[in-house]
């Protein structure tokens, strides 16, 4: 009976409990659900975005969908010039990011801005008509950046002397330019620089370009007697050039009649201490470069050796001038050859010129190659064709104007003169025909078309 009933009372708690009656105070509320979690908001979307130079990472950071992010200032060991995506385009990285970004460093050698770069040349001389060279581009950069392993990888210093001095082609300065600055600047400055396609890439350019690009000020105590401050590109030279070694006031000193020679080219200098250049004077034209010219850069270089050879700096230079004149005198031998009419010009270089090849000539040569030397001297001297003699023989001679005299230089005349007195024994024959005055040379019947 027992078992029974607690069997009953097992199962009516258990009745009770699924009802929900059991242990439960009698004023209490039925149990109500749980609450649900309420659901929260959405956060902003952020995007990684990657800052690198090559393999190093300048700067990771988690950017807010919308927001710019900061921008690394600068690179390591390097000059920074901009941004590019992956696929080497120019990035903006300012920009509100939209999605995760990596932007990779542009970015060049540092330099030495303020540095001279542009070295003297022979003689201490800043040459700014002169081609620019891979000599002169290794230079500059070696002054230019810290580190000679960048300079090596954008010029290798030349070996040879010819390669040295070969000029740049405007597409290897264009490279040497797109190696240190960025692609877009290094052209405009460039299209400014060259207005045209046969446009050379001198020295003066090279220093307008790069001292535009370095952002460099001009130095106000820069002295090359070849840069004058009446220039153009002055101030561009000033905050390119290294400073020189020349003395204003000595190379002033140095002066022989307001004339100057190295290597035996010449070259005139004003009271200022710088050269004439690109202009005529006294009848010589002096070229870009300050050095006088007789058109012909063949015949320049050899009356220059023979300036260098047989002239001195200790003499004057009636003396240095007397000097030359024997040497075409006594140095080579007669040649018969062709005339030319009464008052032609322009034979005067070629004739000089076969001279100097050959060692012979006749009247025309001898006075071609005066004419030349007296000029690279600094005289104003000028060859006449005509005819000379109580027969009017055609000949040819030299005249120098000089202090408002003209003057007769004959050494074709002299020359035969003196091989006939030598051949004769007769002394009477002797005779000088070294810078006879013309007013007082009328015996020797010197006429030609075009003589004033």
């Amino acid at each position: 009976m027992r078992n029974k009933r607690s069997v009953f009372l097992g199962f009516l708690s258990a009745v009770l409990l699924l009802s929900g009656c059991v242990m439960r105070p009698k004023d209490s509320a039925p149990l109500r659900e749980a609450a649900a979690e309420p659901t929260p908001e959405p956060g902003p979307v952020r995007y990684r975005v990657e800052f690198r130079q090559d393999d190093l990472a300048l700067s990771v950071q988690s950017v807010e969908e919308g927001s710019a992010p900061e921008v690394p200032a600068g690179a390591e060991h390097a000059r920074l010039i901009g941004w590019t995506s992956g696929d080497g385009r120019p990035a903006d990285p300012y920009s509100p990011v939209k999605e995760d970004t990596v932007y990779y460093a542009e970015v060049r050698p540092l330099l030495a801005a303020d540095s001279g770069w542009l070295l003297p040349r022979d003689h201490g001389f800043l040459m700014p008509e002169a081609a620019f060279t891979r000599r002169d581009a290794a230079d500059a950069l070696n002054v230019l950046l810290a580190d000679s392993a960048d300079a090596e990888s954008i010029i290798a210093v030349p070996s040879g002397e010819e390669e040295a001095n070969r000029p740049l082609s405007r597409e290897e300065f264009a490279e040497l330019l797109y190696a240190l600055f960025d692609r877009a600047g290094a052209d405009s400055v460039l299209s400014e620089a060259f207005a045209s396609e046969d446009d050379a890439v001198t020295r003066s350019r090279a220093a307008y370009c790069l001292s535009r690009l370095l952002d460099a000020e001009p130095r106000s105590d820069l002295y090359y007697p070849d840069a004058a401050p009446d220039r153009p590109d002055y101030a561009a030279l000033c905050a390119a050039a290294a400073p020189g070694d020349l003395v204003r006031e000595e190379l002033v000193g140095a002066a022989t009649d307001g004339f100057l020679w190295f290597d035996g080219y010449l070259y005139r200098i004003d009271e200022e201490g710088y050269f004439l250049c690109d202009m005529e004077a006294d009848g010589l034209y002096y070229g870009p470069d300050g050095r006088y010219t007789v058109g012909n850069e063949e015949l320049d270089a050899l009356v220059a050796d023979t300036l260098s050879r047989l002239t001195q700096n200790s003499q004057t230079r009636r003396e240095r001038l007397r000097a030359i004149y024997l040497h075409v005198k006594n140095d080579f031998k007669y040649l018969t050859r062709n005339y030319y009419a009464s008052g032609e010009h322009g034979w005067e270089i070629p004739e000089a010129l076969y001279m100097y090849e050959t060692g012979r000539g006749n009247c025309y040569c001898y006075a071609g190659m005066f004419w030349s030397l007296a000029r690279g001297l600094g005289y104003n001297a000028t060859a006449y064709s005509g005819t000379m003699g109580n027969q009017n023989q055609p000949h040819a001679w030299t005249e120098i104007t000089l202090d408002g005299e003209v003057y007769i230089c004959d050494p074709e005349i002299e020359m035969n003169y003196w091989w006939l007195a030598g051949l004769n024994g007769d002394n009477s024959m002797y005779t000088d025909n070294f810078m006879m005055l013309r007013s007082t040379a009328g015996g020797w019947n010197y006429q030609a078309a075009d003589r004033q």
